[in-house]
C-alpha cells in the first residue's frame, strides 16, 4: 500500500536504544496518520592527509557526557560526495541519538 502525504510535524523518540522519527500528517480524506521510521543520526566530516587507522582509533573512543546520557559514535564509513562540482571523500559518522550530533561534531573538530 502506498500513501501520499505531506508531514506537518515530526519528533523523535528513543525506544530500546534505537532512534525513531515520527512523522505526523493528514491524508486527503482528513484521516490523521503517524508514520514511524527507524533512523540513525549522522554527520559528514571531511578529512585530508590523515592516517585512516588513527582516525578509526579516535572515533572508537570518542564520547561526550551529556546530562544522563553518553553521546558516542556508533559506526562510520567513507563515502564519496560532490562538493562544489568535485567528487570528494567524506567520513559519514553515525551517533547514538540526535542530540549527540553537535556534541560529537564539535569534539571531532577539536580532536583532529
Amino acid at each position: 500500500m502506498q500513501l501520499q502525504f505531506y508531514p506537518y510535524d515530526f519528533e523523535y523518540k528513543i525506544r530500546d536504544k534505537k532512534v525513531y522519527v515520527y512523522l505526523y500528517s493528514k491524508l486527503e480524506t482528513g484521516e490523521r496518520i503517524c508514520v514511524m521510521h527507524q533512523y540513525q543520526p549522522y554527520f559528514f566530516a571531511q578529512v585530508h592527509n590523515l592516517d585512516k587507522e588513527a582516525i578509526e582509533n579516535k572515533l572508537t573512543n570518542l564520547t561526550v557526557e551529556n546530562k544522563s546520557e553518553l553521546a558516542k559514535v556508533i559506526s562510520w564509513e567513507v563515502v564519496e560526495k560532490e562538493l562544489l562540482g568535485k567528487k570528494e571523500q567524506f567520513w559519514k559518522i553515525h551517533v547514538n541519538y540526535p542530540q549527540a550530533v553537535p556534541l560529537i561534531r564539535i569534539l571531532w573538530g577539536k580532536v583532529l
